[in-house]
């Protein structure tokens, strides 16, 4: 006879197996800084996973190790975890903060957002806990880099000591400590600066190369040297070749560190005088992220408004929502096929773009040019849930607070029972309490 309570009970661990299995790492919801204060105020580490919606092994690490309850557990207990799309949101400025090059990229942060250890790329189970583990065993270590960087201005003389502190932003894979590098440049004693040894580690250490500092003068005065050109071997060459641009690439990051925009005109100049195309554009480009970076909202503002009314000058709108209904008819034909359109494309851009600006307005003739290019793109694809939604929230903000609920309401309508979906019925909700 079966006993009914003994199915019943395996028939509950079965499920609750079931349920466990894929409850591996519990992101936060919240923003960046939100991560740093939780893991600040618990004595944890923050676990940052840097990915992009079109990553194949970002995809794969997700399915197949970060989903893993034993994953879950020892994360939940150590670390603070946050999911940064490199692409949106936060995502590009941390980017270029932290040198996010290949990913998916796994950071781990002290509470003050200071680099302890990474690594990154698709692996197995085992390799991720090592590395988690490695981080945790880092953060306890009397020479972490955190704590070498407590000591910094008053070791920075030292040579064995910034020897030191450069070998462990090595070892945790930091790539934006340039200060220590050009530092340790200026005071060692140990290396010749035109022999094989300061090629080798300049090559070693290229990531940390900036211009206008020791490491560029050093290059200069021996790179065409009959010295160097007896013992530079040919790999050393091929990364030399590079060498401008990756100057032009941390002089920025560097920039912002010491907030000197000088820094990047410098650069700039350096890199054409290098031979480097870089165009007015790409350097207007480094100087808006300057300024967004170091809150100089005036700045900023002059130069991203100046670049937003260009953008709509010269949108040709038929023939971008032509191209849309072209999309749409491909994606429906071929679902296997991930086309997005440039007016899908443009609309996320510019909606992006304009609530990066609403940060810094303050004055009504500033307010009117938002809801100027908000409706703009609003009327790229109006029937877009996304353009709906980021319109309402615009109108909400500096138009008519009525209209702005009417068509969040309309959102309401077209979203479905997904995380977005409730978030713009939240919206709306605070809306209508608010108006009353």
């Amino acid at each position: 006879m079966i006993d009914m309570k003994k199915v019943f009970l395996l028939g509950c661990i079965v499920c609750l197996s079931l349920w466990t299995w894929g409850q591996g790492i519990d992101f936060q919801k919240g923003s960046f800084q939100e991560a740093l204060q939780q893991a600040k105020t618990g004595n944890k580490l923050v676990f940052v996973d840097a990915f992009a919606t079109w990553c194949g092994p970002c995809k794969k690490m997700a399915e197949t190790v970060l989903n893993q309850p034993v994953v879950g557990d020892y994360f939940g207990e150590y670390f603070i975890s946050i999911k940064i799309d490199i692409e949106k949101g936060e995502g590009p400025i941390l980017k270029e903060k932290y040198g996010i090059e290949g990913i998916p990229d796994y950071l781990f942060l002290d509470g003050d957002g200071k680099l302890v250890y990474r690594f990154g790329g698709a692996m197995s189970l085992d390799k991720f806990m090592e590395g988690a583990k490695y981080a945790i065993e880092t953060s306890h270590d009397e020479n972490n880099v955190v704590r070498l960087a407590m000591r910094y201005e008053q070791e920075k003389n030292d040579e064995a000591f910034l020897k030191l502190y450069l070998e462990k932003l090595i070892e945790v894979g930091s790539r934006d400590s340039y200060e220590v590098f050009e530092q340790y440049l200026k005071i060692q004693k140990s290396i010749r600066p035109s022999s094989k040894e300061m090629a080798e580690f300049l090559k070693d250490y290229k990531d940390f190369l900036v211009y206008g500092g020791e490491a560029e003068r050093i290059i200069q005065e021996n790179e065409k040297s009959e010295e160097w050109r007896l013992y530079v071997r040919k790999d050393i060459r091929e990364v030399f070749q590079f060498f401008p641009r990756l100057m032009l690439m941390h002089s920025y990051p560097y920039a912002v560190q010491k907030k000197d925009i000088r820094i990047i005109e410098n650069a700039v100049a350096r890199a054409r005088e290098d031979g480097l195309s870089v165009s007015e554009g790409e350097k207007e480009d480094y100087l808006i992220r300057f300024y967004d970076e170091t809150r100089m909202g005036e700045e900023y503002k002059e130069i991203m408004g100046n670049k937003i009314d260009l953008f709509f000058k010269n949108l040709d709108l038929k023939k971008i929502q032509n191209g849309h209904i072209e999309a749409v008819k491909i994606r429906e034909a071929e679902p296997h096929r991930k086309i997005i359109s440039s007016a899908e494309s443009y609309s996320r851009s510019m909606a992006t773009t304009i609530m990066n600006y609403v940060k810094y307005v303050n004055k009504d003739a500033e307010k009117k040019d938002v809801l100027r290019w908000a409706k703009q793109t609003y009327d790229i694809l109006p029937n877009r849930l996304e353009n709906m939604n980021f319109y309402a929230d615009i109108l909400y903000l500096y138009g008519d607070k009525q209209e702005a609920i009417a068509l969040k309401e309309k959102a309401c309508q077209l979203a479905v029972d997904d995380e977005f979906g409730q978030k713009i019925r939240n919206e709306l909700d605070k809306m209508k309490l608010e108006k009353k």
